[in-house]
């Protein structure tokens, strides 16, 4: 899932752009609409993006498509997400003589994240071989997270295996604001660096079951809990960063 975690960074680079994007047009807004800037943004132009964006402590990667309806103003759809498994080694300990003897035990975790978002975005500055944008539309997003932890408790009596399983899913829709800067290496190959925000109502739902039952796999005991929520919720991009290709 997407983490409401932003890096410091990220609180100073979306100001600053939103910013100069905003006193650049507001100081000289017939430079902006005169200057064509680079070749490749004109009335028509497609181009292909492909990104890896993070978000706190998390990333993702992404594929974007792009169509120019003028220099100064273009349609982008992206589709972003990722998928995450992960195996921890099953491991043997004994606690104290007074406790319950010799443990084993193991976690799996596995999750998906998926998202679309449409976007209109605007140059606002465009020189020969760099473009300012900025970029505002709809966004959805879903995402499905899973963990089972288990564990074998040899020093009761008969021993027993426990089993702890969780599910997570949310669903979030909502606008995306990005600025971005995007730096011609070539006529019609450039990269891209972004930042931006998010706010989204989310909704969200989650189960747990905990299950006790012998090695012969006979229940002992069970319980199990479910919950939901929802509410707005506010996440910044840390930092994203692509290669647009201009078709």
């Amino acid at each position: 899932m997407r983490s409401s975690r932003s890096a410091p960074a990220s609180r100073i680079l979306a100001p600053a752009l939103l910013g100069l994007a905003i006193s650049i047009c507001g100081i000289a807004p017939g430079e902006c609409a005169e200057n064509e800037g680079p070749p490749a943004l004109h009335a028509g132009a497609n181009s292909l993006e492909f990104s890896f964006n993070t978000f706190g402590d998390e990333f993702s990667a992404a594929i974007a498509a792009r169509h120019h309806f003028s220099p100064g103003l273009a349609l982008r759809l992206e589709f972003e997400g990722f998928l995450s498994t992960q195996n921890l080694s099953t491991s043997e300990f004994t606690v104290d003589p007074g406790g319950d003897g010799q443990f084993e035990s193991g976690r799996e975790e596995d999750g998906n994240q998926f998202g679309v978002t449409t976007q209109a975005v605007f140059f606002v500055m465009r020189e020969e071989r760099l473009a300012l944008g900025l970029g505002v539309g709809p966004y959805v997003q879903w995402s499905r997270s899973h963990r089972v932890e288990q564990a074998t408790q040899f020093g009761s009596s008969p021993p027993v295996a426990l089993a702890l399983e969780d599910h997570n899913s949310t669903n979030r829709v909502g606008a995306a604001l990005d600025a971005n800067v995007e730096w011609f290496v070539a006529k019609k190959l450039s990269l891209r660096a972004r930042t931006g925000a998010k706010l989204t109502w989310n909704h969200s739902q989650w189960t747990s079951e905990f299950t006790i039952t012998d090695l012969s796999g006979t229940l002992v005991q069970e319980s199990q809990r479910r919950t939901s929520s929802e509410g707005f919720g506010f996440s910044t991009l840390s930092f994203g960063l692509g290669l647009v290709l201009y078709l």
